[in-house]
């Protein structure tokens, strides 16, 4: 590997890492709710880390040849393969960790009485196991490559979609007009 292609690697390194905790600095910077619980907290982080990942995941997939060229399509690949578990992991964390401190909580797992934004967090989280189940077993679903394209692209943006639907509705990092206006330019990227 040449000189410039190492510091293009650990330059796309670096970025990575900061456009995957961006989420955090949304959250902690400016206005945010006051007093609440450590387990609250840390299962929010989880998720807006996640939700980083998770926009990031369409960085890597893009064929970006200056992206690809420090490391090759092969790694970026199975960089793209592994992180889709941390991603699923922190989607995951978020909800179980509401679940194992709140009561209240598995009441928005009810997708006909849960408020609209328990229920946008639901399809998110069923869209990206979904992502994963079709990924991890295409061959032994039969799934054709083209078919499994399409359907893991179509799921993908399904799942950032409503993961942002959700984010917004619940609004408690993200409530003010500049909060909202980064968060949509996120997600958008």
């Amino acid at each position: 590997m040449k000189q410039s292609d190492k510091r293009w690697g650990i330059l796309w390194l670096v970025l990575y890492l900061l456009f995957a905790l961006a989420p955090l600095v949304f959250m902690l910077v400016g206005e945010r709710p006051m007093g609440r619980e450590f387990v609250r907290e840390l299962s929010v982080a989880a998720g807006f880390v996640g939700i980083g990942l998770m926009a990031l995941h369409f960085v890597l997939t893009a064929r970006i040849t200056a992206i690809k060229a420090p490391y090759g399509s092969d790694v970026v690949y199975y960089f793209h393969h592994r992180m889709a578990y941390v991603t699923l992991a922190l989607w995951l964390i978020h909800p179980v960790l509401l679940f194992i401190r709140f009561d209240w909580a598995l009441g928005l797992l009810n997708v006909f009485t849960a408020p609209w934004r328990a229920r946008w967090g639901v399809a998110s989280v069923v869209a990206i196991i979904a992502l994963m189940v079709i990924s991890i077993w295409r061959k032994k679903l039969k799934i054709e490559y083209v078919a499994w394209r399409m359907t893991h692209g179509a799921l993908a943006v399904l799942a950032m979609l409503a993961v942002m639907v959700h984010a917004y509705m619940v609004g408690k990092y993200i409530g003010t007009p500049v909060k909202q206006a980064l968060w949509l330019a996120y997600g958008a990227i």
